[in-house]
């Protein structure tokens, strides 16, 4: 069986899932911890804490994809990019984000990376991922459209040049094809 991958979910995996799913397992990876956070501490101009925005954002998470999703829920796993892809790799069973068994590894068919948006970790999901990626299979790159700054645009343009039996897609403004 095939899956689809969703790295860093935290806008709308909903839409996506439903689209990728099609019969294969859907699995998303947040460990919610955001970049540049200091937990224990309030958000600069606010009096929220970090620890409060993360209970809200997996909240949200939640109510999202068990209104839009709750017929087909994604296998959500809460790991760090580099520790989910070595237990994919190693074909752990694991218990997801709902209390369900998910058997990781094997092929993968889409895949849309929104995780830490620096060079370094979008080229090493990239490369995680395309150790599985079926031929003809997708990438999305959040936040890499040409006007960006993310270190992703780079990663995604850096692929769309070595991999032409794959569809890589800039995300974020006028979706397109890189290749």
């Amino acid at each position: 069986m095939k899956s689809a991958l969703l790295r860093g979910v935290s806008q709308s995996p909903n839409l996506i899932a439903k689209k990728a799913q099609r019969g294969n397992p859907v699995f998303s990876v947040e460990e919610w911890i955001f970049e540049g956070a200091n937990f224990g501490h309030c958000i600069p101009g606010t009096s929220a804490s970090f620890d409060d925005y993360r209970c809200l954002a997996i909240e949200t998470f939640r109510s999202n994809v068990m209104l839009f999703n709750g017929d087909r829920l994604p296998h959500h796993i809460e790991l760090s990019s580099n520790k989910f892809f070595s237990s994919w790799n190693a074909n752990e069973v694991m218990t997801d984000f709902f209390g369900r068994t998910a058997k990781l590894g094997g092929p993968i068919v889409f895949a849309y990376i929104d995780g830490a948006h620096t060079y370094e970790q979008s080229i090493r999901d990239f490369r995680n991922i395309d150790r599985h990626l079926v031929s003809g299979g997708f990438i999305v790159f959040d936040d890499s459209a040409e006007n960006s700054d993310w270190g992703s645009r780079l990663s995604a343009q850096q692929a769309s040049k070595h991999l032409s039996e794959h569809r890589i897609y800039a995300g974020r403004g006028r979706r397109r094809p890189l290749n």
